[in-house]
């Protein structure tokens, strides 16, 4: 952020003025603090920098920094962020990821395997009782 020069203000400041203190996203009302806080008042950019937005006060609004932190995790989530490359993958990373979700099937499907089992029992046992009920009522 530049450093205000005579009685220019911040525009941190002068975004959460506009904003009527509170985030321009959720509404809740912020705190104008230097604490990091859920409900600190902060710039945040409607058109991301990472996706080319410009660093001029019309593309800023004031936010809480809960409101700009969520944002900023789903922009850098979604398709076409201009972030880190990601990381490419080797034949061993693929087959040690492979290997990796045939053991989490393999104890799915016996966990499974247990579940149904165990509810064949019940549904024998369940029709055993059912049937000395209907014989002692005759």
């Amino acid at each position: 952020m530049k450093t205000p020069t005579g009685n220019q203000l911040p525009r941190r400041k002068i975004l959460w003025l506009q904003a009527d203190k509170r985030c321009h996203w959720c509404g809740r009302a912020t705190l104008l603090c230097d604490n990091v806080a859920p409900d600190q008042a902060t710039v945040d950019h409607s058109i991301p920098r990472g996706r080319g937005g410009p660093n001029s006060i019309e593309n800023c609004v004031s936010a809480c920094r809960q409101c700009n932190d969520d944002r900023n995790r789903w922009d850098i989530l979604s398709p076409g962020h201009k972030g880190p490359a990601p990381k490419v993958s080797t034949a061993e990373d693929l087959v040690a990821a492979l290997n990796e979700t045939s053991i989490q099937r393999d104890a799915a499907v016996l966990q499974l395997r247990k579940q149904r089992a165990w509810n064949q029992r019940y549904l024998a046992d369940l029709r055993i009782f059912l049937n000395q009920r209907s014989a002692a009522s005759r």
